[in-house]
């Protein structure tokens, strides 16, 4: 069964550690409020997202999405490889094993407070 708070952690600290060298870019845009959305489900997530489909205990397909933004903006373009080389990783490690039972979004808040 999925740990859903231990993915949670991770994939927090992974997104925290792919923008910290952008944080002043981050800051002086007025970005300072960033929202993180994270879905998995076996059928398909939405098509507006960024998402991969991964081989989970060698017999079935999840379909991983995210969606990254501020202020109902997506975050620039600029930060999707750091992003996609720092969330899918941390996601998969977390559903690799168990895989998922149900379709499942995490959405978590991140704040950017001094600089």
């Amino acid at each position: 069964m999925l740990n859903t708070s231990r993915l949670a952690e991770s994939v927090s600290q992974a997104f925290c550690v792919a923008l910290i060298d952008f944080l002043d870019q981050l800051y002086e845009s007025g970005l300072t409020k960033i929202g993180l959305r994270i879905s998995l489900d076996v059928d398909k997530v939405s098509d507006h997202i960024r998402s991969v489909r991964v081989v989970c205990n060698n017999s079935f397909f999840v379909q991983v999405g995210y969606e990254s933004g501020s202020a109902g903006e997506q975050l620039p373009a600029q930060f999707t490889s750091q992003l996609d080389s720092a969330l899918i990783p941390a996601i998969m490690e977390n559903i690799s094993t168990t895989g998922i039972e149900d379709p499942l979004v995490i959405e978590l808040l991140f704040y950017i407070l001094l600089k």
